[in-house]
């Protein structure tokens, strides 16, 4: 009976996994790039960016490194994956690459299943809770630079393995019963030290026994996540060595833990965030200025321990990594820099001399390593998948290693231009415009905007649900949106409840994102390259919070798809009881308090009654529950709402069939609501059945909507003396708009204006009468 209780909701995801799983194994030959490739090129397709080979994690910037180089510096070592929507799976792979020699590139062993990052809850590890994003995979190498050593999942259980780099073999080293998590060469090269979980084992237990007499309801529920209370880790890692000439496994001693959990902190300076040792014993890092926590000073103990900072103003802002040369006698730093820090700069600085930059790019660097004299970096550009880069450490010269994706460059891409504005905060704020491969100059395009990042490759936005370059392929303008630096910013905190206090009091922080967008969308619209009557938002994770808030405060936008929906008022119930809290502190009011002023300016349920603008929100089983108040409302008003939910998804969804599926029924909502269009082949054989309802009922058309070419939204007055010295002629203006509000509420210091309905003739012209 305990077991039943238990498993029935497993259960039943499981049931929908294997009706949705194919039964055969995914065909893995091609994830060894191909040599050859066909000449002609041709148009992309969603199948073209979902078997993308890839390394590392999806998200371009990211806390881990991919790539390991060996101890000589002349090897590279990574994870290949590339996903197979047929299968709906994923071909894994363990390459080697050369730094300084052509040698093309080894794959040293295949197979395994796909892993999930793990997220924490209350401070402990869980075994069910993730993000989405696959785990990170990244290889170690021995120290006689033979073999590299890695985590690979099979039969359900993470074990350790160790490959050979010239390929000649591959072995399992561990056979624990529970995931292995971490793991270390012994200093010798011939023991592991690995750890692993127990605690999840005993907490699923423990939650069998309490099933008998019931759950309490406490830090261990999410949820939106599940009905169950998580299964949380309940003691210390379990570290073992793994004697490799006799296989025996053995506790680890103290100073063997340690190789798992060193005290990482302890010889760093005060204060001291980014850090790198030097073979000699030289330390780098990287410390906050008091006053700007977010910049950063660059400081240097050297072997006599000496301690120098950087002086030059090029050693200042938001470094982002430092690494020492393999000699010692320099340092490299990296440094976001430019409009909106977009630009990635490289600098080598000896000390007592002026640092030198070595390149800078719109680019983004994932992960480099010192290699040699050389950085080996991970790379992804706006049209150029990621690949594997050498940058030499002296002259910055850039050379390609390797090109996991070489059949990209066959496709036929969108051109792709660079944009910089401000908003009305005076933010710096930046997109990418991305044209149809044969736009002809002068013609007004349908427009999509893909939220919230534009850095590095352009696949599909934060989350990778909007393919960028297939929309471009389907006719439409494309803005690749980079939302401007968080409002919170400015109280220069790094307390979270303080940064998340100050986005939220009065939205500060959202009505800065739309003002951006608007202003971004605006300036195609001027520039003739976008018919405003056709304008569609997408988002996800704070892009979806963005539509969310567009859909109440502007009529710029004819169709959206959010990949969740929607922050309302039960906003306190679905996440975690943390997460909740900090809700709460950000100014979320409770259940209890009625809040007219939050509710009118930010609930969509508040205000569904005058949203007309069509929704499609595909979501994960993970996230769908906490959007069911707003989508009920929409529906209760018979408002143009349609649902997906995708079985065991998370936050971002990791499944390829999904992936594919998501493409293509985007392509086709924006296709039927801003074109007029319908597709031959509908995901959903009903879809345009109810599509076509709504159009009628609604008396929809792109070629009857109200022609909005200017802005819509009024921003609230602007309270935080920073943003007023920025803000400059804009903040008189919206100082002047707001003394001819028409309307306004007042609740609890909240100032809001409705936005005009569509038809109005304001909605054609805010400016008017101004």
């Amino acid at each position: 009976m305990t077991r039943r209780l238990l498993g029935s909701v497993a259960a039943l995801v499981a049931l929908i996994w294997s009706a949705s799983a194919s039964a055969v194994a995914p065909d893995c030959r091609d994830l060894v790039p191909p040599a050859v490739l066909e000449h002609a090129k041709r148009d992309i397709t969603a199948s073209d960016l979902v078997v993308l080979r890839d390394i590392g994690q999806a998200a371009p910037e990211e806390a881990e490194s991919p790539i390991a180089v060996s101890p000589d510096g002349n090897l590279i070592a990574f994870q290949l994956r590339r996903a197979v929507p047929a299968a709906n799976a994923y071909c894994l792979g363990m390459f080697v690459v050369r730094v300084n020699a052509a040698g093309g590139v080894t794959m040293v062993d295949q197979g395994g299943s796909f892993m999930l990052d793990r997220l924490p809850m209350a401070g402990r590890r869980t075994a069910s809770l993730s993000s989405g994003y696959p785990a990170a995979i990244r290889p170690k190498w021995s120290p006689d630079g033979l073999w590299i050593a890695y985590l690979r999942r099979d039969d359900d259980v993470t074990q350790l393995w160790r490959a050979k780099v010239d390929g000649s073999l591959t072995e399992r080293v561990s056979h624990a019963i529970s995931d292995v998590t971490y793991f270390a060469w012994s200093g010798d090269g011939r023991a592991f030290v690995y750890a692993t979980h127990p605690g999840i084992a005993q907490a699923r237990a423990s939650l069998a026994k309490e099933a008998l007499s019931g759950f309490h309801y406490d830090e261990r529920f999410y949820p939106s996540a599940s009905p169950l209370p998580l299964a949380l880790d309940q003691g210390p890692l379990a570290i073992d060595v793994a004697d490799l000439a006799t296989g025996r496994v053995r506790g680890a001693t103290a100073a063997e833990r340690q190789l798992i959990t060193p005290d990482r902190h302890g010889d760093d300076p005060p204060g001291a965030e980014l850090t790198a040792q030097s073979s000699d014993g030289q330390m780098a890092w990287t410390a906050p200025r008091s006053s700007l926590p977010v910049a950063k000073h660059l400081w240097v103990r050297n072997s006599a321990g000496q301690t120098v900072r950087c002086a030059s103003i090029l050693c200042t802002g938001r470094l982002t990594n430092v690494w020492w040369t393999q000699s010692g006698g320099a340092l490299l730093y990296a440094r976001r820099e430019g409009w909106a820090l977009a630009q990635t700069g490289v600098y080598r600085w000896e000390p007592g001399q002026p640092p030198r930059q070595l390149m800078l790019t719109d680019d983004v660097l994932v992960g480099c390593e010192i290699a040699g004299n050389a950085l080996a970096c991970a790379i992804e550009g706006s049209t150029t998948p990621r690949h594997i880069e050498r940058i030499d450490a002296m002259t910055g010269q850039r050379t390609m290693l390797f090109d996991p994706n070489p059949e990209f460059a066959r496709l036929r891409l969108g051109a792709i231009e660079r944009l910089h504005w401000r908003n009305r905060l005076g933010f710096e704020t930046l997109g990418d415009l991305v044209l149809p491969p044969d736009y002809r100059r002068g013609t007004r395009l349908p427009l999509i905007v893909v939220q919230y990042s534009t850095r590095g490759f352009l696949r599909g936005g934060t989350g990778h649900d909007y393919p960028i370059q297939l929309f471009a392929a389907r006719g439409y303008a494309v803005l690749s949106f980079q939302r401007p630096k968080d409002y919170g910013e400015l109280t220069g905190t790094q307390d979270i409840k303080t940064f998340f206090r100050a986005d939220m009091r009065d939205f500060a922080d959202r009505w800065s994102v739309l003002s951006s967008l608007e202003r971004g969308v605006q300036l195609l619209v001027d520039r003739g390259v976008v018919d405003p009557r056709r304008v569609g938002l997408t988002g996800l994770s704070d892009g979806a919070v963005t539509v969310q808030f567009a859909l109440l405060h502007s009529h710029m936008f004819a169709a959206a798809a959010a990949s969740s929906c929607c922050l309302d008022r039960d906003a306190m119930v679905w996440p975690t009881r943390a997460m909740a809290d900090l809700y709460r502190s950000a100014g979320y009011p409770s259940l209890r308090s009625p809040a007219p002023g939050f509710a009118k300016g930010y609930f969509v349920s508040a205000s569904a009654g005058h949203l007309d603008t069509p929704l499609l929100i595909q979501a994960s089983d993970h996230e769908y529950l906490a959007g069911l108040y707003a989508v009920t409302a929409l529906r209760e008003a018979r408002k143009p709402v349609d649902l997906y939910v995708y079985p065991d998804e998370y936050h971002l969804k990791w499944q390829p069939a999904h992936r594919l599926a998501t493409y293509q029924r985007g392509l086709q909502w924006f296709d039927f609501w801003l074109r007029d269009r319908e597709d031959p082949n509908p995901i959903d054989t009903e879809q345009y059945e109810r599509w076509s309802a709504w159009k009628a009922q609604r008396g929809m058309s792109p070629t009857r909507l109200t022609i909005r070419t200017h802005v819509t939204s009024v921003e609230p007055r602007l309270r935080h003396p920073q943003v007023r010295a920025v803000a400059g002629s804009d903040h008189r203006k919206v100082a002047r708009a707001r003394a001819r509000r028409s309307r306004s509420l007042i609740d609890r210091g909240f100032r809001w204006r409705q936005a005009p309905r569509r038809g109005d003739a304001r909605a054609a012209d805010p400016d008017r009468g101004r």
